[in-house]
């Protein structure tokens, strides 16, 4: 037999795939890192433990557990899974905390007078229904989990792709956040977030210590696009099912947590469409796409937006939402080689 598919003889004396020791170890370590951090939690100063955390801990199982049935398209993909956190903890904390960077959520909150104002009444009908409230929770904690069950679910040819494209967005969003920082309206109003005040006089302010500046564009609802795109056109109608419903509960979960403001919400249309043309070099259309978005930004941000009369911010939206959704639809990478697809391609994928 070939010296890279044997291993050694176990205890019976029958030979069993390398694959499986190596599945093996890197599931054990896995396992063992989740228990033991959670066991633990202020055993990493630099990063305590959470319910996110939790979910990336959980998608680093799956990808080591994935390895009894296939290769990874990258090296050691849990090694990245796990860093995720610790390089977005490490902007927020250092390169752009709240205390050195003002916020601009005032005026984020101001311009959403504009749209009425949904994310307490979506509010109120999460905190009427507990199983409700507590789905859109889990699901909004669960996003990491979600890019390795996306990821799993693809066929073997598209994977590579897939992970560029979110790997890529995580570079990217990053100096967006810094360039119009916010935290949510829900930090920002906290106790009266409920009532819904308009705020007449908005201007940039410094946030409490350990709040992430991370809410326009929205990363969630990013991300949950281009996850129902990938599993659209790569994927079967069960994954296109869970994935839509979970964007939707995403969405719910955005603005009726009062994690993020609507135009946060508008902006991750264009974010997606040029990160989809960013990875199939169509370098007109993803510099049109991030442009827009930078446009908008720094609209935001000076407060230039909110002297926008209240019909031409739902045209200006509307178009947004408009022109990157035909570009998201009209996206297309490589389909399936003609050839047999290799052992361990997705059970789930066309």
């Amino acid at each position: 037999m070939a010296a890279d598919t044997v291993a050694p003889y176990d205890m019976t004396g029958q030979s069993f795939p390398r694959r499986n020791v190596t599945a093996i170890v890197f599931t054990a370590v896995s396992v063992a890192i989740t228990i033991l951090w959670q066991a633990f939690p202020t055993a990493i100063p630099f990063h305590r433990w959470d319910m996110p955390t939790f979910f990336v801990c959980c998608g680093v199982v799956l990808l080591s557990c994935s390895r009894f049935h296939g290769r990874h398209a990258i090296p050691m993909p849990e090694f990245w899974l796990i860093a995720f956190p610790f390089v977005f903890g490490y902007c927020f904390e250092t390169l752009f905390p709240t205390t050195k960077l003002a916020s601009v959520d005032e005026l984020l909150w101001r311009f959403d007078a504009a749209f009425g104002y949904p994310q307490p009444g979506l509010a109120r009908l999460l905190i009427s229904s507990p199983l409700l409230f507590w789905t859109c929770r889990w699901i909004w904690w669960s996003l990491p989990c979600l890019l390795v069950v996306q990821y799993l679910a693809l066929p073997d040819f598209i994977r590579r792709k897939f992970l560029a494209t979110f790997v890529g967005l995580g570079c990217i969003i990053l100096p967006l956040y810094a360039l119009c920082p916010g935290t949510g309206p829900i930090y920002l109003l906290r106790g009266s977030f409920l009532s819904a005040p308009v705020l007449l006089h908005p201007h940039s302010r410094f946030m409490p210590a350990g709040l992430p500046l991370n809410t326009t564009p929205s990363g969630h609802v990013t991300w949950v696009i281009l996850l129902f795109w990938f599993s659209w056109v790569y994927c079967r109608k069960p994954a296109i099912v869970f994935f839509g419903l979970t964007g939707i509960g995403t969405v719910l979960a955005t603005l009726g947590l009062g994690e993020h403001y609507v135009i946060d919400l508008v902006l991750s249309f264009p974010m997606a469409a040029g990160m989809l043309a960013l990875v199939g070099k169509q370098w007109k259309r993803s510099g049109a796409m991030f442009t827009a978005v930078i446009i908008w930004l720094v609209a935001l941000r000076e407060g230039w937006a909110i002297a926008i009369p209240v019909p031409l911010v739902w045209l200006l939206s509307g178009v947004t939402v408009l022109v990157a959704s035909m570009s998201i639809i009209g996206h297309s990478f490589e389909r399936a080689p003609v050839a047999p697809e290799p052992v361990g391609s997705s059970c789930l994928s066309r």
